[in-house]
């Protein structure tokens, strides 16, 4: 009776051993696993379509707010020249797109990541041909101080009134 007693207790033993040592393992493989270096992020601007607004507006009343999220992996957006532009907005009714200037978003000079979101503010929208209203949608991307265009995204559409 007591040999039995003393493979039970060796055997509860051994379990909790393995227990014991199947949670260290684990343990060490999850901070294994937080330990790894971020991947590189890439140096072409990335951005992405959060919203505009208003959605309906009077003509020359009224600004329209683009927001837009961006990422950089070098951080070069922007410059401090006030001539040079950055975003570049095509309005659909028309052929040309407008360019905007974009203040640097990191010191110059420095190589880091950025990410954030910009409020691109359009002015003076208006009817270009008879009709009461228009509906119009903005094309939009981003270039950095090194010439790397972003990709292009599409507003929702807006209606400008007369």
């Amino acid at each position: 009776m007591v040999q039995k007693i003393t493979k039970q207790h060796k055997q509860r033993n051994l379990f909790s051993g393995y227990l014991y040592i199947a949670g260290i393992v684990g343990l060490l493989l999850n901070w294994a696993a937080c330990t790894k270096e971020a991947p590189e992020q890439s140096a072409i601007p990335v951005i992405v379509y959060d919203s505009i607004s208003p959605l309906e507006l009077t003509q020359f009343e009224e600004k329209v707010h683009i927001y837009i999220n961006y990422q950089d992996g070098d951080g070069d957006l922007g410059t401090q020249n006030p001539d040079s532009v950055s975003i570049i907005v095509k309005d659909s009714r028309l052929q040309i797109a407008d360019g905007y200037h974009l203040k640097p978003l990191s010191p110059p000079g420095t190589n880091l990541f950025i990410a954030g979101q910009l409020d691109i503010v359009l002015k003076n929208l208006f009817v270009l041909g008879n009709a009461p209203y228009e509906d119009v949608f903005f094309e939009v991307y981003i270039t950095d101080r090194k010439g790397h265009k972003s990709n292009m995204l599409k507003t929702q559409t807006v209606r400008v009134k007369r």
